[in-house]
């Protein structure tokens, strides 16, 4: 099962052990349950469990081999040990001798990880080169470049991700929007592309900036904020949605309302373009069932504009000429959204995970918005969304993504 798993998400050759075999390059192996697996003389060795209790596979048993061949053999290729998302403390036990052997030791940073007790642990013994992300681990790992590590492991990345804390902390203090729960890729991303148009190129430079300029931090959060939406965004997703929304309309009650939560609508283009679906499907079937769309952002900027409901003809044009007909109003240069849609829909600033969420729910969309945060935050969302939604229900998430009912 999990060979199969992970065989969906690389490109890598992916095998469960079934004896003992020389690594290849560019291959995963997955070590079968109620089985230990150690390196002894460069060869992947699969044996029995030595522990009755405990976990199996061990991980500890196999840093201790990897820790051992490193010292007898220093000839032999360069070791990377990683510790990532996992329950209890298994792995952390031989960190001190896999480092002292010139193996680099990798933690996945806690607060990205789904289950953090095995980071912490490994944190806690204070042996480590590199505290990272997945995403990044990646990113590092890519080409198989153990120098690039190596490097990392100077303490570089680590202090990066630690004045990156630093900078969320002085952005939540001067704006109240907490961006911690970004991954770190993203924050760190958008951080450097505001460094560059200032022409700094260190974060602590960049820090320091921050602290000593007023309005630095909300020029920063609107970076961070940076929206990405669109009318219609995608209209493979919008005609599986459709499908979608007239079942459920079709057994809704007469004179009851469709409720739809648009998590992260920015400037309004997909709340309005959900109130353009629904309102086509109603009028077409002779439905008697109302609307109410809970358009929801942090940026309070955005959320003006989307009130406004005015677009010029660039954020229109991809919109079908009937459909710009029927539910826009030209005037001055601007198309104005008519009230029939506008009426739908109510904006308001609004924190996912920090205020209290919409109930009664029948349709979340939440197009993009999870890929921005770790994976912790993503769970807590998902749970939110449960709470929030329906029994017959779905969730809009983001480009090629199904829809979860």
């Amino acid at each position: 099962m999990l060979t199969q798993l992970i065989s969906r998400q690389t490109s890598l050759s992916v095998h469960t052990l079934e004896q003992d075999v020389e690594p290849e390059r560019g291959t995963i192996y997955i070590t079968p349950p109620d089985s230990d697996v150690i390196l002894e003389n460069g060869i992947i060795r699969l044996i029995k469990p030595s522990e009755k209790v405990g976990p199996k596979p061990s991980i500890n048993r196999l840093f201790h081999s990897i820790a051992n061949e490193a010292t007898n053999h220093p000839d032999a290729p360069q070791y990377v040990a990683a510790v990532f998302s996992g329950t209890g403390s298994d792995g952390s036990e031989y960190l001190g001798e896999l480092r002292k052997a010139g193996v680099t030791v990798v933690v996945q940073d806690p607060e990205s990880a789904r289950y953090n007790g095995m980071p912490f642990a490994a944190i806690h013994k204070n042996q480590y080169d590199l505290v990272v992300t997945a995403d990044r681990f990646g990113e590092l790992l890519n080409g198989g470049d153990v120098m690039a590590l190596k490097e990392a492991s100077s303490g570089r990345d680590f202090k990066d991700t630690q004045i990156l804390r630093s900078i969320t902390d002085i952005v939540l203090q001067e704006t109240g929007i907490d961006f911690s729960d970004y991954k770190r890729s993203t924050m760190e991303r958008r951080v450097k592309r505001r460094m560059s148009a200032l022409g700094v190129t260190k974060f602590e430079d960049y820090y320091e900036f921050l602290g000593t300029h007023e309005t630095e931090a909300h020029v920063l959060q609107q970076e961070l904020l940076v929206p990405v939406t669109e009318f219609f965004r995608d209209y493979q997703a919008f005609d599986v949605l459709r499908k979608h929304m007239l079942v459920y309309l079709q057994q809704m009650e007469p004179g009851s309302t469709y409720r739809i939560w648009c998590v992260g609508c920015s400037s309004g283009q997909e709340a309005y373009s959900l109130a353009i679906l629904a309102s086509d499907l109603i009028e077409a079937n002779s439905f008697k069932i109302g609307v109410q769309i809970f358009g929801a952002d942090l940026d309070e900027k955005a959320l003006a504009e989307a009130r406004k409901a005015e677009y010029d003809v660039r954020e229109i044009s991809g919109i079908p000429s009937q459909t710009v007909n029927r539910y826009f109003t030209y005037r001055d240069g601007i198309y104005h959204v008519k009230d029939i849609i506008r009426d739908m829909v109510t904006f308001s600033k609004h924190g996912l995970g920090t205020d209290a969420p919409f109930s009664r729910i029948d349709l979340i969309s939440c197009r993009n918005l999870l890929i921005y945060y770790n994976a912790t935050s993503q769970e807590t969302f998902s749970r939110i969304f449960r709470y929030s939604l329906n029994r017959a229900r779905a969730v809009v998430p983001g480009t090629g993504r199904g829809l979860g009912g």
